[in-house]
């Protein structure tokens, strides 16, 4: 036995032996104990040296010696510690199962069963935490090592010992166990061991707990388990007793939260976001009852513990635990306190961008005192505005922040697109900072700095940053110089050393200049192994860890990184050619250039967008000239070959100047892009770079002539320059349309130089050119339009507009052909009494563009009623005949209409002829006969343009019946359809009354509050208001109701006060039961034939209101497939409507509020529509509007009679109103308390008979009671906690309230220019899914006296206490203002363009003013020229909006910017506080706050 232990021959029998003998004699062991040691260090090298050959074997003898030593490990000595590193070395590296399950038993032995001095606690704590590597190998040995932890941690003798300390990451780890009882076993454990107090444990958790080793799992898991552990779960299930004896009410009864908070302990362990969503609730409830004194513990915890440098370990997860913890910290109410520079790095590295700007908003604008915090929170929040390209907001914090009028006035210009202008102030403000003795705070200075820099680099002056580059040692800016200025062939060596300076840290921009290195070495020595594959591959590798980094929403920071990864594709691409241009020559040349070609022509097609930065083009050009050059230079010295043996008219010649023709392209499409971006001296410097070519093609030379002239052209000292360049141009080799279109732009300059008729032959000489060149045609019509502007009384001028329009609508083939259609529809409004115009149309004999007529439809119809009747019935025809469902229900609308005026016609014709012995002139004053009704024959059918012997109606009729029978079975459809809609979506007449009700108390409340201050006033109900509620009362149906209703308001004669609390009761009595019924009702209960209709229907109709759109075809449009089985509805604003859904054929849902009855001014909000929607197609061009994502947005409003009409109207929409009513309810007020209160308190305090009393006590007083109420009754938070209780995180939050803002922006913006008054709560919608804004009875206010537009609200738009503060101060100056200045740029910046769009639409506001007059007037046709002054008033507020009245001085244009909105925006330390109802006048009180204006609309309506 000795031998074989000695020698390893026949080792396994030696061990067998002594084995069987150690069972009666252990002692036997200690004699042959070094003999052992040494074959257990060479079975354990064996083992770990080469598992698999004969690892069986070796595994069993391997163990006979552990078990050996094992039994007298007490014995050792000093072989005890060899024994241990054995154990310790198979631990950690033995693969085999059977063996870590074989140790784990020894050690279990050791610990728990026999407890022995050796090994002492230290060694079995060493081996332990060794074994926590058993966590990652099997399962069965992680429960086992698991089941051993948990039996240490279990008896109490081993209780506070090194051992227990020591193990402290593998009891957490068992907390983090896959397996739920044993990991329930371990929290039970660590729960026993916590105070009872929520507060308290939490505070243990976050700052005395360690969580280390389970750094990169989420163990919020774990402290949610925890915390619900400490939750009393005895209490009741129900607050209340449940009545009922069945057997759920008996387990109701009994029942406790213990089995609902359990399988919330468990639930949230399978989802980590369904934890975070729980922290966000569970947070926020523990630190509002938290004492305030454990308050600030409870803070600088949460602080250290996301400060943990273990933290970083999150970083790659998400949801991670700093997300989560921050969020959770955000929704507290009193907030937290965390420092800046903490939020500032954790939302960086955590991916916590949206929750910590949040964070950093609510601190900056708490703060009060400390200018030191408020300093650091303004720098953290700017860099977070500047790492996400937030630029609005960044420039909105720094023109509140800024101590120097001269930085606001540059950050103004420079967020406007005006950057030279801007980069001369910032010169002024450094040189003001130096000399003046105005505090200068350091980041300001750097503002200066960096926004010279951004400024020089929007205007291309790259010399004098190359310069600037090379003072101050910046590489980074050296090489983007470089990269526009320097030939990187040549200065290869240079570059490469200048990149190899840098390398420290690595930037996708880095990577892609060292790319493009490594791409010109491997071309110079393409026989060594190049790097270019490996860099590629990294750089887009770290590409995408910046991606990762960003937030999961795409926003504008994401937009350089996806350009970053098209210039590695052009880059690959560019390694092909390169190789390709290693083996060209001249034979091949053709072939090569052809390859090429390709190539090529997928880069022009693969551009940025237009509003894009505009450096994002430069670098573009920069980098696709680089390519050129070395094209040229392969092919370049080829061309005298070519030329000698093939000659030199060779087309292959032509082939060899590829490089310069793309050149020549990208310079053209560059300098394009620079004009549109309002850089005209960018435009011009780019241009002069093709005349450096030796050669480029016909049309490049043509579209650089062209851009140079229409820069110049919008320069107006340098028209006379612009024309010397079409002048002094060689026309001769160019085409027909390059010579009519030269010849348009000689026009346009010679008309605007004041040279009318040299201007006339310019464009007759370019229609002579090319008969088929839209835009020849449109300059032409344009220079008439002028004329005949200038010289209304022309026709002449107007008739040849006309022709040239309408030549022009039907060679574009495309959108523009609108913008001119809508100046024809103007032309013929402005026709004189012999037609001239009409016969300008009637002679037209070209193309009618029929698809691009479809959007002025409404037009067209009241066409028929005047003079161009018989024009617009041609149109209509046309318009039946090809696209017969854009017209259908306007048709069926407007045959209603007609019909009802043929009638009053008829009779008033009738009552003529027996009255002929009267005076004719006697019908002009018959009631009701108004010019835009269709009138006796003796009157205005005697016209002679119009066919005396019809009337609308019969047009109606005529076109609708050509429609149908061209169409029959779909026009049958249509017709069912709407029927349908029309008799099964009646108002109830409990909505009836309902609605009738709120118009009563909405009345009454107009007449409480304005006679609130009347002393004088004896309460009583007036006249009016008693007949209004005697005409409802009739119209009840008899019963008790009636009854009811007479007993309350018409036997009793209630004075005011009783008259107003009457109604309210009966209002909220009908609100409380309409709100009782289901939201979804079933469809089949209201009509069976929509549930049926795809089984129904004859022919197929497609989806309401698609020609709205103004697309270009019909051929994406989408079809009704079915109505969804159930609709919902809705009650809002008193109204209650129906709203249906319907499925498309191609799967989209599309949602229709059924508006039945419509408003009353619905015709006239549809034009409104019309023109938004027109205008939007100008903001879609503009750069400034554009990169905003600016837009109106106009909901989709389909008549289908008079009556009825279809609104889109999702469901995610809510209105303002219902937002505040929400508030009421949840805060036990009723919705008019608030008025009520301010009426009694006026009441009860002015004294308006006293002589010592004047208009400003009067309003003090006013403003006093208002922020009384405002401070007791209604907050200014409402809109704020609604929607944030709404969005599901703070980037969801942040997108809305951006998405918000913007909307509001162009929603205020028209209210002022088109003078839409009493933009009440319920008139504003929010889409609460996607931040999108929608206002209802958008239509234009009038003054009562006069046609002239005039509103009435004391304000000039809707910003209330409670819309700013959700926006917030920087919102407010960043966002607000600057989409104010973009919208009236883009509208105003060409000459008539506004005033193009707006006549039509205006003529019909003015025509409507006339026939609302008294019954004289009615006959009365709006002048051009009112028309016109009115139109001229909407232009002037939109210049006024666009601040183009002060830019000519620098330092006015941040002022001009809030023109129109009351606030101190510069001032750093007060918040933007604008209250509308501070400057209403005494007569306007019935808007006592912002969040509670109430539309008190008439019975009448």
């Amino acid at each position: 036995m000795t031998e074989g232990l000695r020698s390893g021959t026949n080792l396994a029998s030696a061990l067998t032996l002594l084995s069987a003998w150690s069972h009666t004699h252990p002692t036997c062991i200690d004699r042959h104990q070094p003999l052992l040691i040494k074959t257990l260090t060479r079975l354990t090298k064996e083992h770990l040296a080469a598992p698999a050959a004969g690892g069986e074997s070796t595994l069993k003898m391997l163990m006979e010696v552990l078990q050996l030593l094992k039994a007298r490990i007490s014995h050792l000595g000093d072989q005890r510690r060899w024994f241990l590193s054995a154990v310790v070395q198979l631990v950690e590296k033995s693969s085999s199962t059977k063996l870590c399950h074989f140790l784990l038993s020894m050690m279990r032995v050791w610990i728990l069963k026999e407890p022995e001095p050796f090994p002492t606690l230290k060694e079995k704590a060493g081996i332990l935490v060794k074994m926590l590597c058993f966590e990652h190998r099997d399962l069965p040995l992680s429960r086992a090592f698991m089941d051993l932890i948990l039996g240490i941690y279990k008896d109490s003798a081993l209780a506070r010992t090194e051992l227990t300390a020591r193990l402290e990451p593998a009891f957490l780890l068992g907390c983090c166990h896959a397996d739920a009882s044993l990991r329930r076993e371990f929290i039970d454990l660590f729960d026993a061991s916590l105070t009872r107090s929520m507060s308290a444990r939490l505070l243990y958790l976050l700052g005395t707990q360690g969580w280390e080793c389970i750094a990169q799992r989420y163990w919020l898991h774990q402290i949610l388990d925890l915390l619900l552990a400490a939750i009393d779960t005895s209490d009741p299930l129900v607050g209340e007793p449940c009545d009922g004896d069945n057997l759920f009410a008996q387990m109701m009864k009994s029942g406790t939260t213990q089995p609902f908070v359990n399988a919330l302990r468990t639930l949230q362990y399978l989802d980590a976001n369904a934890a975070d969503a729980l922290w966000q609730t569970l947070f926020p409830a523990i630190w509002r009852t938290t004492q305030k004194r454990y308050q600030t513990d409870l803070n600088h915890a949460l602080i250290g513990c996301v400060t943990h440098e273990y933290m970083l370990r999150q970083a790659p997860a998400r949801p991670n635990v700093v997300q989560s913890l921050l969020g959770g910290a955000l929704a507290c109410s009193p907030t937290l306190e965390i420092p800046p520079y903490v939020l500032r790095y954790l939302g960086k590295t955590f991916q916590a961008w949206y929750v910590s700007m949040e964070q950093l908003q609510d601190q900056l604008f708490s703060l009060r005192s400390d200018d030191a915090v408020r300093e650091s929170t303004q720098d953290a929040l700017a860099e977070a505005y500047a790492e996400l390209s937030e630029a609005d907001y960044f420039y909105g914090l720094w023109r509140r922040r800024c101590m120097f009028p001269e930085t606001n006035a540059a950050l103004a210009y420079e967020q406007s697109g005006k950057f030279a202008e801007a980069q001369v102030l910032y010169e002024a403000a450094q040189v003001k900072g130096r000399t003046s003795g105005v505090p200068l705070t350091e980041s300001e200075y750097n503002v200066w700095d960096d926004h010279w820099v951004l400024s020089a680099l929007e205007l291309q002056q790259w010399d004098i940053l190359s310069d600037l580059a090379k003072l101050e040692n910046n590489q980074d800016l050296a090489l983007e110089c470089a990269w526009r200025l320097s030939d990187w062939t040549a200065e290869r060596e240079s570059l490469e050393r200048s990149l190899e300076s840098l390398q420290v840290m690595s930037t996708p921009r880095r990577k892609v200049f060292e790319a493009y290195l490594a791409l010109l070495k491997s071309q110079a020595a393409p026989d060594k192994p190049s790097d270019f594959g490996r860099i590629c591959d990294e750089a887009i590798q770290l590409t995408l860890y910046k991606w990762f980094t960003l937030p999961v929403h795409v926003s504008q920071a994401h937009v350089p990184l996806l350009q970053i990864f098209q210039q590695f594709v052009e880059l690959q691409e560019v390694s092909t050619v390169f190789a390709s241009l290693a083996h060209t020559n001249a034979t091949n040349l053709n072939h090569r250039s052809a390859e090429l070609k390709t190539l090529m022509q997928t880069w022009r097609e693969r551009l940025p967008n237009l509003w894009d930065d505009i450096n994002a083009w430069s670098d573009l050009v920069a980098w696709r000239q680089h390519v050129f050059s070395s094209v040229n230079k392969a092919y370049l010295p080829l061309v005298s070959l070519i030329q000698r043996n093939e000659g030199p008219g060779s087309s292959t010649n032509s082939y060899a100047y590829r490089g310069y023709h793309e050149t020549a392209w990208i310079i053209n499409r560059f300098a394009h892009v620079a004009r549109k971006h309002g850089l005209e001296d960018v435009c011009i410097s780019s241009l002069t770079k093709i005349y450096l070519l030796p050669n480029i093609e016909i049309q490049e030379a043509f579209l650089k002539l062209r851009e140079q002239a229409r820069c110049h052209y919008h320069n107006p000292h340098e028209l006379t320059q612009g024309l010397n360049v079409i002048n002094n141009t060689n026309l001769m080799f160019f085409a027909a349309a390059q010579k009519a279109e030269f010849f348009s732009l000689k026009g346009m300059f010679l008309n605007k130089l004041g040279m009318g008729d040299e201007a006339n032959q310019a464009f007759a000489t370019a229609i002579q050119m090319d008969l088929n060149l839209p835009k020849s045609w449109t300059e032409w019509g344009r220079y008439n339009d002028s004329l005949f502007r200038d010289k209304p009384a022309a026709m002449h001028f107007a008739a040849n507009a006309i022709s040239c329009y309408l030549q022009a609508a039907g060679l574009y083939k495309n959108a523009k052909a609108r913008k001119i259609l809508v100046r024809v529809l103007w032309l013929l409004d402005c026709d004189d009494a012999q037609g001239t115009l009409w016969q300008a149309c009637d002679n037209y004999n070209g193309e009618t563009p029929i698809w691009y007529w479809i959007t002025f439809i409404p037009q067209l119809i009241q066409l028929l009623s005047h003079r161009q009747s018989k024009f617009a019935r041609k149109l209509l025809m046309q318009i039946a005949k090809s696209f017969p469902q854009s017209l259908y229900y306007y048709l069926r609308t407007s045959k209603e209409d007609f019909a009802l005026m043929k009638r009053n016609s008829l009779l008033l014709a009738q009552r003529a002829l027996r009255a002929q012995g009267k005076e004719p002139e006697s019908q002009a004053s018959q009631p009701g006969l108004a010019k835009d009704e269709a009138k006796p024959k003796d009157t205005d059918e005697k016209d002679s343009t119009k066919d005396p012997s019809r009337y609308p109606a019969d047009y109606v009729e005529e076109i609708l019946n050509i429609l149908k029978t061209a169409f029959p079975l779909l026009a049958l459809t249509m017709e069912n359809m709407a029927e349908q809609l029309q008799q099964r979506f009646k108002p109830s007449n409990d909505e009836d009354i309902y609605r009738l009700t709120n118009a009563l108390l909405n009345d009454a409340l107009q007449q409480y509050i304005h006679r609130a201050p009347l002393t004088s006033d004896n309460g009583q109900l007036p006249q009016t208001s008693q007949m209004n509620v005697k005409l409802f009362a009739e119209n009840l149906p008899p019963g008790p109701l009636k009854a009811a209703f007479e007993g309350d308001f018409v036997t009793s004669k209630p004075n005011l006060h009783e008259y107003v609390a009457r109604l309210r009761r009966w209002r909220d009595r009908y609100e409380e039961s309409l709100d009782k019924r289901p939201r979804l009702q079933h469809l089949e209960h209201c009509s069976h034939y929509l549930v049926e209709f795809q089984h129904q229907k004859f022919d197929e109709v497609e989806i309401p209101g698609q020609y709205l759109k103004l697309q270009d075809n019909n051929s994406n449009f989408v079809r009704i497939n079915r109505f969804l089985p159930e609709y919902g509805l809705l009650r809002s604003n008193g109204m209650c409507n129906r709203r249906i859904t319907i499925l498309s054929n191609k799967g989209s849902l599309h949602s229709f509020a059924v508006q039945l009855p419509s408003a009353r001014y619905c015709r006239r909000e549809e034009r409104i529509f019309q023109l938004l929607r027109l205008l939007n197609t100008v903001l879609e061009r503009k750069i400034q509007t554009r990169k905003r994502g600016l837009i109106f947005n106009v909901p989709t409003a389909v008549p289908i009679s008079p009556q009825l009409r279809l609104l889109t109207y999702e469901e995610s929409f809510i209105s303002l109103q219902d937002v505040y009513e929400r508030h009421c309810k949840q805060a036990g007020i009723g919705k008019d308390d608030p008025i009520v209160a301010w009426v009694e308190k006026m009441r009860s305090t002015w004294d308006g008979g006293s002589h010592r009393r004047t208009n400003v006590d009067f309003a003090n007083l006013r403003m006093e009671l208002l922020e009384e109420i405002s401070v007791k009754m209604i907050s200014d938070k409402i809109l704020t906690n609604f929607i944030t209780k709404t969005m599901a995180s703070p980037s969801d939050l942040w997108i809305m309230r951006k998405q918000f803002t913007l909307q509001m922006a162009a929603a205020m913006f028209l209210t002022y220019i088109l003078f839409i008054s009493a933009r009440y709560p319920g008139r504003i919608h929010l889409c609460r899914s996607s931040g999108a804004v929608i206002m209802s009875d958008m239509v234009p206010t009038f003054s009562p006296q006069a046609p002239h537009f005039k509103s009435p609200d004391p304000t000039p738009f809707r910003l209330s206490p409670n819309i700013q503060h959700f926006i917030g101060p920087i919102g407010i100056e960043g966002l607000v203002t600057s989409s104010f200045m973009a919208l009236g740029t883009a509208l105003t910046s060409s000459e008539h363009g506004l005033e193009d769009y707006l006549g039509i639409f205006i003529h019909d506001e003015v025509r409507f003013w006339f026939s609302g007059m008294q019954q004289h007037a009615k006959n009365l046709e709006p002048t051009i020229d009112l028309v016109k002054q009115n139109v001229l008033e909407i232009v002037k507020r939109a210049r006024l909006m666009s601040c183009r009245f002060g830019q000519d001085k620098v330092r006015d244009l941040p002022y001009c910017v809030c023109l129109t909105i009351c606030t101190d925006a510069n001032h750093p330390n007060e918040p933007s506080r604008f209250r509308p109802y501070q400057l209403c006048k005494p007569s306007e009180q019935a808007c006592p706050s912002g969040m509670y204006q109430k539309n008190c609309a008439l019975l009448t309506t």
